[in-house]
């Protein structure tokens, strides 16, 4: 927080780790997105495979948007 206050990036590198859950990601940056939601744009992500990077898009898409969280009725 205090770097994204300062109008700096913060870089998430992903190097030499292994499964990454959706709620550990939201742990990580749900208190900035919170505050503030442009600080999305200054959290980068490094050196995430694919599905680390998805498990990462799919936490912040229901962030920035509850709505996808829900569950959806077929037919």
């Amino acid at each position: 927080m205090p770097a994204l206050e300062e109008h700096r990036d913060v870089v998430l590198d992903f190097q030499n780790t292994g499964l990454v859950t959706q709620s550990f990601i939201h742990a990580l940056i749900s208190e900035a997105v919170k505050h503030d939601q442009r600080w999305v744009s200054r959290i980068k992500v490094a050196n995430a495979s694919i599905p680390q990077r998805a498990v990462y898009d799919l936490a912040l898409r229901h962030m920035l948007d509850p709505n996808t969280n829900k569950v959806r009725r077929i037919g």
